[in-house]
């Protein structure tokens, strides 16, 4: 239809001398002159949608180009593939950075608690979940667990779009009792505070409290949105190889726990932390743009923040073909590599 529309208005515009003469004979000259403007007019709006859609095509070949390029570093897929993490530096354009940003801002300066920007969920803000959709992550996740459409061509990134960002800052003392860092918390955190998201807990009252269940999804995606230069910035915090080893705790232990407990449930302390894990967690620093990508079940959690900065990111939650309208099975716990698109040799 669009091109139906282009070609009818170039056709008016190849015409236009002629249209001129024929209508100095017949009409008015005032209304000549206003549909001469009209016709012109017709061939700006023309022009700009043509380059429009033209830049619009170059932005998606190249997102589809990078995340090609991406799924085709053997070392990429070999980290999601036996870490559970892989670190993709500058994942999202700058401009879309700072939009989001701004957004968070607007939305911070008009709060009257910081409490909903550590974990909420932001819904329908095109501002900041463009941080996703207009940037080449979609298409990336598309290579990793397949495309959601049937048909990828009907959907501009493969059926990914994303409707809701969590909204996830850390402000200067956080993680730290009374915001007072004045020692060393990391190991406690590394010990105590790790995770994987789809359990219940008390952090968000309405949000991450959904005892009585285990929610699921293939994967989590997080973008920082300003630079951590330095850790103990309030950065991410993850244990590699956890996905794993969780998956095979879980075989043996069951998840009624983590279904009636949540995240108490979890095997977290010094001792069972290092039996179950049994490797020292990774500090992950970065630049505003920069993403990661991690398997639903790999543990992690966020360093103190001792900087004298916040750190800004957002996170989007993805489910593949395999469990898009399966929020709570249990497929992904027990074998967290089964629905992404790994073709190595271990």
């Amino acid at each position: 239809r669009d091109w139906i529309v282009l070609s009818g208005t170039g056709i008016l515009l190849s015409y236009r001398f002629e249209l001129h003469v024929l209508l100095a004979m017949y009409v008015p000259p005032r209304l000549v002159t206003l549909l001469l403007i009209l016709l012109v007019l017709m061939s700006s709006v023309s022009e700009t949608y043509s380059q429009n859609f033209k830049d619009a095509v170059e932005k998606c070949e190249d997102s589809k180009g990078f995340a090609k390029d991406l799924v085709s570093d053997s070392s990429f897929l070999s980290s999601l593939k036996h870490t559970g993490f892989a670190f993709i530096p500058n994942a999202v354009p700058r401009e879309l950075v700072l939009r989001a940003r701004k957004e968070i801002n607007r939305h911070l300066g008009q709060a009257t608690s910081t409490l909903d920007f550590k974990g909420n969920f932001f819904p329908n803000d095109s501002t900041i979940t463009d941080v996703w959709n207009k940037s080449p992550l979609p298409f990336l996740m598309c290579e990793l667990l397949g495309p959601l459409e049937k048909d990828s061509a009907k959907s501009s990134v493969c059926g990914y779009e994303q409707t809701f960002a969590q909204v996830a800052l850390r402000f200067p003392g956080d993680m730290c009792p009374n915001s007072n860092c004045s020692r060393n918390y990391f190991p406690d955190l590394a010990a105590y505070d790790w995770h994987i998201d789809g359990i219940a807990s008390h952090f968000v009252a309405g949000i991450t409290d959904f005892y009585g269940h285990v929610e699921n999804y293939d994967a989590e995606v997080g973008v920082l949105l300003s630079d951590i230069e330095q850790t103990e910035s309030g950065e991410l915090c993850f244990y590699p190889g956890s996905h794993l080893k969780l998956a095979e705790y879980f075989k043996k232990e069951g998840l009624k726990g983590v279904r009636e407990k949540g995240r108490e449930a979890l095997p977290r302390g010094g001792q069972k932390t290092a039996q179950t894990l049994g490797v020292a967690p990774r500090k992950v620093i970065g630049k505003a743009g920069d993403a990661y990508v991690f398997n639903y079940m790999t543990a992690h959690f966020v360093n103190m923040n001792t900087s004298p900065d916040v750190r800004y990111a957002v996170y989007f939650r993805v489910r593949g073909p395999s469990i898009k309208n399966s929020y709570h099975s249990e497929e992904t716990i027990a074998t967290p590599n089964k629905n992404w698109a790994f073709d190595l040799e271990d």
